[in-house]
């Protein structure tokens, strides 16, 4: 019996990100739990296109703008090396 091995997606089930608000109209605050220093944070349009992208630190919550972006429906993904993790966003 090889038990439960640690595996990728034991690491993203444990990582929570909250978008706050959402809907969002000029920004979104980011938190995430369950993971520690720099993350790649994406925002990817419907059509797969990325938006916006940065390294950001995942211990501290963050404030993406959302300036300049037309109204619809977004994916935020965060990603490391040991996982990728996507949320929902609307833009209004």
């Amino acid at each position: 019996d090889p038990g439960n091995p640690t595996g990728i997606n034991d690491v993203a089930n444990n990582v929570h990100m909250t978008l706050q608000p959402n809907p969002a109209t000029s920004n979104v605050r980011l938190s995430i739990e369950g993971v520690s220093g720099m993350v790649d944070c994406s925002l990817i349009d419907m059509s797969g296109r990325v938006v916006f992208n940065d390294k950001i630190n995942a211990e501290l919550q963050q404030t993406i703008s959302l300036n300049g972006l037309a109204k619809g429906a977004y994916f935020v993904r965060i990603t490391n090396s040991k996982f990728s993790k996507v949320e929902k966003l609307i833009v209004r």
